[in-house]
């Protein structure tokens, strides 16, 4: 928690800045910024879970080739203690394990997000970004899919909605810079899908945005 707020408070002035003001942006703000979406991407609960489910899957596997009679305790790991992992990747607080090692993930992400391209779209007047369970997604720019996208892969393709009038793309580039550009209506509603394809549920706050609430319902999800 306390890093999380940390980034969110370095990263909440150079985001402002990002929407508002791009021009602007630092060298420091590009820092600031491939932190926080580094954070975004890997500590929400859908991301911690896709790595819990991948972790269990691995000892399953370990677990099914390995027999105790044959099991080298001279490796890294005796068998008991590969035991005792497997458990505790089953345990209530299991999620903590796949947390932990999401985090130190987070210098490699950012070092990658700091070198890629911004494109900022921006939604005409009277239409709006969606944001979900995974505000900031990762896929190959090549197959359109999740499975084998990486952020140090050429094919790299990561988009957010920074708020409901603008969506970044981030993507890899011969130099980090920033550009603009305007999307048509039929854009935003395919960009839209797009963010909902990735995610379980839509989180957007029908108060602040009732125009979105309304085109959300009807793809009859639950907001």
């Amino acid at each position: 928690d306390s890093l999380n707020r940390e980034l969110e408070n370095y990263g909440a002035c150079a985001l402002k800045r990002l929407i508002e003001d791009p021009g602007s942006i630092t060298m420091d703000d590009w820092e600031d910024l491939s932190l926080l979406f580094a954070n975004l991407c890997i500590r929400t609960p859908a991301a911690i879970e896709e790595m819990l489910t991948t972790h269990r899957q691995w000892y399953r596997d370990i677990m099914s080739i390995l027999e105790p009679a044959k099991y080298d305790n001279s490796v890294r790991m005796t068998w008991k203690e590969l035991r005792e992992m497997g458990d505790s990747l089953v345990a209530k607080d299991a999620y903590l394990i796949s947390a932990t090692s999401s985090f130190k993930l987070l210098p490699d992400v950012a070092a990658c997000i700091q070198q890629m391209h911004f494109l900022l779209i921006q939604a005409p007047e009277g239409h709006y970004f969606v944001t979900s369970d995974r505000p900031l997604t990762l896929r190959s720019g090549i197959t359109d899919s999740r499975v084998g996208a990486g952020w140090g892969n050429r094919d790299a393709l990561g988009s957010i909605p920074l708020c409901p009038t603008t969506l970044l793309m981030m993507l890899c580039h011969e130099a980090r810079s920033i550009s603009l550009a305007s999307a048509t209506a039929e854009q935003v509603a395919y960009l839209n899908l797009d963010t909902m394809r990735f995610a379980s549920k839509e989180v957007y706050s029908c108060v602040e945005s009732p125009s979105a609430y309304e085109w959300m319902k009807g793809f009859g999800s639950t907001p």
